[in-house]
C-alpha cells in the first residue's frame, strides 16, 4: 500500500541529454574522444534508467528534445513545473552522470518525501553541488529556483538555506 502511494504521488524527473550531446560536450575519460565519451555516455545513461525503473516510480524523461529554455536554469525549472503540472505531489530529479546512484536511493527520497518529514531531499556532492534533488510541490518556487547560484560551490548551501525540512543523502 504505501509502495502504491508513493507511485501516485511521487515521479522521477530525468534531466539528461542523448548520449552524441553528452559525447561532445563533457570529457568522461582522461583523453578521450567524441566517440569514446559517447559510449560512457551511453552506459551511463541505460544505469540511471534501469536504476529509475527499478523504483517502479513513474518516470518523465527531459533530454536536449523536450527541455525548453535557453539555459540549464531555464530548462531545469520549466522541467520540475512540467512534472509538477501533470498532477504529482513530489518530483525526484537526477541527471545522468551519477553512476554510484541506485533505485534505493530514489525510494528513499521517495518515502522522505511522502512522510512529510522532508520537503526537500538531496543528495550532495563533494564540490557543494548535488547529485539528486527532490521536492515536494508545496514548498517548490520557480522564482526562487532560479535564482539559485548554479555551477558554484555556493549552491548546496544556498538549497539547505532555503527549507527547514530537509534531508541529504550522506
Amino acid at each position: 500500500m504505501h509502495k502504491q502511494l508513493e507511485t501516485q504521488n511521487t515521479a522521477v524527473l530525468f534531466f539528461s541529454r542523448s548520449p552524441k550531446a553528452e559525447g561532445k560536450s563533457k570529457q568522461l575519460a582522461h583523453h578521450s574522444c567524441d566517440q569514446n565519451n559517447t559510449r560512457i555516455a551511453e552506459a551511463l545513461i541505460r544505469h540511471t534508467r534501469r536504476q529509475i525503473t527499478n523504483s517502479g516510480l513513474p518516470c518523465f524523461i527531459f533530454d536536449e528534445v523536450h527541455q525548453q529554455g535557453s539555459t540549464f536554469v531555464e530548462r531545469f525549472t520549466h522541467a520540475f513545473e512540467s512534472v509538477f503540472a501533470e498532477g504529482f505531489k513530489h518530483v525526484i530529479a537526477t541527471g545522468n552522470d551519477t553512476p554510484g546512484l541506485k533505485a534505493a536511493h530514489i525510494t528513499s527520497a521517495a518515502r522522505k518525501l511522502t512522510s512529510g518529514k522532508s520537503d526537500v531531499v538531496l543528495g550532495p556532492t563533494t564540490d557543494r553541488g548535488t547529485w539528486l534533488m527532490g521536492y515536494s510541490r508545496h514548498p517548490f518556487d520557480a522564482n526562487a529556483f532560479r535564482q539559485l547560484p548554479w555551477n558554484s560551490q555556493d549552491l548546496l548551501d544556498e538549497l539547505l538555506s532555503q527549507s527547514p525540512k530537509i534531508s541529504q543523502f550522506s
